[in-house]
């Protein structure tokens, strides 16, 4: 389940990723802006980073993907909504929480839950599941959609991260039942 919600949050990138530098010029950007537009959601990634062991840590894993995700609908939907570079600039700093605290959460998830001779093991799934394979395929995906539109691949990217909303409270579940099997030595 944490692979999953992983999977769906690292990957709703994709339309970001391959298509952010033509929507930007779409809704009127110069080209000599974009880079420090983009440089802005590196900025609050580490920024992210810098802060994350002493904020998140009091956040139980579920909850961190169920943050990620809203803020992923958020961050996609209103690039999609608001073709408005304004938008699109107040939008980066969510990078933050959109790819950052959904690693964050994934490492929480490995380091509290995954033995220790399993980590490499769950280390090598993410990078290639969830933050290769998935945002393939999704770059498949976001360019059918851009063809339809410049925006689409973001509302789109935001339609694929709404239903993972609904797999948190089961993966909160789940990792309650798990802490409690450890904590009874089982």
């Amino acid at each position: 389940m944490c692979l999953l919600l992983s999977m769906v949050l690292q990957g709703t990138h994709a339309a970001y990723y391959n298509y952010g530098v033509i929507y930007l010029k779409h809704i009127g950007i110069n080209s000599v802006y974009i880079g420090g537009i983009l440089v802005l959601a590196v900025l609050a990634e580490i920024g992210f980073f810098y802060i994350s062991n002493r904020v998140f840590t009091k956040f139980d894993v579920a909850t961190m993907f169920l943050l990620a995700g809203i803020a992923s609908i958020i961050r996609w939907s209103s690039v999609y909504f608001f073709e408005n570079p304004l938008v699109f600039v107040f939008s980066q700093p969510l990078h933050a929480l959109t790819f950052g605290l959904t690693h964050f959460a994934f490492m929480t998830f490995v380091n509290q839950y995954i033995s220790k001779d399993k980590i490499p093991s769950a280390h090598g799934l993410y990078a290639s599941l969830a933050m290769s394979l998935t945002t393939g395929v999704l770059t498949l995906v976001s360019g059918y959609l851009y063809l339809y539109s410049p925006g689409f691949p973001f509302l789109g990217m935001a339609l694929v991260v709404a239903p993972s909303l609904f797999l948190c409270p089961m993966l909160k579940k789940l990792t309650r039942q798990s802490s409690t099997f450890q904590q009874l030595g089982a």
